[in-house]
């Protein structure tokens, strides 16, 4: 089953006409409950069963997708373990939060009152401290700065602060009501006896944080895409609405770079770890013993299906219904679970989006300086071998802080070499 965002079927297949070869139910997936596109409303979603158009129920003043894809999920999971209780389950649970728009119930967004008034830069320094702390970051991690064209939180107005620092309320508001969703979930799995041998993989993110925002939030994400600037006094006047059905909304770009602490940059720059680097926890109680465990080992979201299959017991098929598979190029991760200190079996990985390109090799990484920031309407078009290019030791250096392009050359044109072979072996060309 999948159950959430399907951002996969191209925009001229997503209507009733079809074809549906693309959709969830033509690739494997018995049963789909979400979502065609990038986003969605949570009031207003525009719901798919399969591929049948659902319409929300619009009568219901509480309702909300998050909760009722989860109600789905739900009723799925029980059904399957009740009608053949020894046949394994897979549910692929994909909700469109911390996307925008950022929609919370008004209960959610009010426990989070004031918890945000410190400001993004206050915030990044409190996130840095707290991942030292629980050893989530290396020791010697540093923080990096902030990045160029984002005001300090100090050098806001008033009234910039206050809507601002609301924009991350209803922001934590969404995200813990779309959690408390996924423990629902994990709850009605341990009721049916099963969450022990269960393989939970959980990964929250949206890339990374996204800067779409722009320098001061949005009332309705569309303007952004559309290049209409927004009146910050109409922002400051129907601030009371953000989250709410009325509203399509997201943070400035100044909380997206204090959710990807300590990295640089953003969504849309798959050149640094702040535009790909996401937090993963895996549970699998009857099978990983070392509970609470941390895991330093470099991979990829490729990696998650190859540890899905060794973790079922199965090989990856060389031919399904007569047609031949391609190769899964991803590694499996279960090597992990047992042993803290395996050395990492992933080596190489290309990066790269709309031009911003990185490759990660043994520990080092080069990644090309992005021309114009993600927060920047139309954006700037430079030749693709015109771009600079960075230099990072990540064993040394988990941040990306200490820029050693000007004294490695010799690595950096080794990585630079490195990615044009990966971008062609792995259909990346033309740029």
């Amino acid at each position: 089953s999948w159950f959430g965002k399907n951002h996969n079927v191209p925009d001229w297949q997503n209507s009733q006409a079809g074809p549906f070869d693309l959709w969830p139910t033509g690739l494997g997936f018995e049963y789909f409950y979400g979502f065609i596109g990038g986003d969605t409303n949570q009031w207003h979603p525009a719901i798919y069963e399969g591929t049948k158009p659902i319409e929300p129920p619009h009568e219901a003043k509480d309702y909300f997708f998050d909760k009722d894809m989860a109600d789905h999920a739900i009723s799925w999971i029980r059904m399957q373990h009740a009608v053949a209780p020894e046949k394994p389950f897979l549910a692929y649970y994909a909700p469109g939060t911390a996307h925008a728009p950022h929609h919370a119930p008004k209960e959610w967004i009010a426990k989070f009152k004031g918890k945000f008034d410190q400001g993004w830069d206050k915030q990044r320094e409190e996130t840095f401290a707290r991942q030292k702390a629980m050893g989530l970051i290396p020791a010697d991690t540093k923080l990096t700065e902030r990045a160029p064209g984002i005001p300090s939180w100090n050098s806001l107005s008033a009234d910039q602060k206050k809507v601002f620092a609301h924009m991350m309320e209803v922001y934590a508001a969404a995200l813990a009501y779309c959690d408390d969703q996924m423990g629902r979930i994990l709850n009605a799995i341990e009721a049916e006896g099963e969450l022990d041998n269960t393989l939970v993989i959980y990964i929250q993110g949206d890339n990374g944080a996204s800067g779409e925002g722009g320098l001061q939030g949005l009332l309705n994400e569309m303007t952004f895409f559309n290049g209409i600037p927004e009146d910050f006094t109409e922002v400051l006047r129907r601030m009371n609405e953000l989250g709410g059905p009325n509203t399509f909304n997201h943070y400035p770009v100044g909380w997206a770079h204090a959710m990807n602490t300590p990295l640089q940059w953003m969504k849309q720059n798959a050149s640094h770890f702040g535009g790909t680097r996401n937090g993963l926890v895996i549970s699998w109680p009857a099978r990983i013993k070392d509970k609470g465990g941390i895991r330093a080992q470099f991979h990829h979201v490729i990696d998650i299906a190859p540890t899905i299959l060794e973790a079922a017991g199965l090989s990856t098929p060389t031919s399904i219904n007569g047609v031949v598979q391609k190769p899964v190029e991803g590694t499996s991760l279960v090597y992990t679970f047992d042993d803290v200190k395996a050395p990492s079996k992933r080596t190489t990985q290309y990066f790269e989006m709309a031009g911003n390109r990185a490759i990660y090799h043994d520990g080092w990484v080069a990644a090309t300086t992005p021309p114009a920031p993600p927060w920047s309407p139309g954006g700037v078009s430079i030749g693709v071998d015109d771009y600079r290019w960075e230099l990072y030791n990540v064993r040394e250096d988990f941040s990306q802080s200490n820029d050693l392009a000007s004294g490695e050359p010799a690595k950096l044109k080794e990585l630079q070499e490195l990615f044009w072979k990966e971008a062609e072996k792995y259909n990346v060309l033309p740029i």
